[in-house]
């Protein structure tokens, strides 16, 4: 059984939550300068290892779509998805005092959290398939007797599902 080291008191809680702050202002504050100095190295050497260096040093809760994309915005990188590395970008452009204007943390937002309604993404999926299958073309995969039965089954649930499919 796992031991939980649980913080007790409001007092307390209230006083770990302003470390947390202040180590994430910290950490975000000090993986911006990092970053800077990376794009302006990037510039001067020709070398995007280092860039994908930080994007493999960052905890599991920084937000790593955010500063690839702020590399590529600021440095003369390209992230290659397959390979998962920065590949240098010989005609990009270096833009060091944008890059420090727009910080990587505010750089590409976080989207908002959105709890997963069921039924709702199943009407949409009936919706969505159901135009499809209007306009089809040999590239689709819309076997009728499927999604009628999805219809069917929906229905059952409650609510309203399309009900265009015969």
């Amino acid at each position: 059984m796992t031991k939980l080291n649980l913080i007790k008191g409001a007092k307390n809680l209230d006083h770990h939550i302003g470390v947390i702050k202040r180590a994430g202002k910290k950490f975000d504050d000090a993986v911006q300068r990092v970053a800077l100095s990376i794009a302006h190295h990037v510039h001067e050497h020709g070398d995007a290892t280092k860039a994908t260096m930080l994007v493999e040093a960052l905890n599991k809760g920084a937000r790593t779509n955010a500063l690839k994309a702020w590399f590529e915005a600021h440095a003369k990188v390209r992230w290659d998805e397959k390979a998962k590395v920065f590949k240098f970008k010989k005609n990009g452009n270096t833009k060091l005092e944008l890059g420090a204007e727009n910080p990587w943390y505010n750089f590409k937002p976080e989207p908002p959290y959105r709890p997963l309604d069921l039924l709702a993404e199943i009407d949409k999926l009936i919706e969505r398939a159901t135009k499809q299958a209007q306009n089809a073309n040999e590239l689709d995969d819309i076997p009728m007797d499927k999604l009628a039965e999805l219809v069917a089954m929906r229905a059952k649930m409650g609510g309203q599902a399309t009900d265009t499919v015969q």
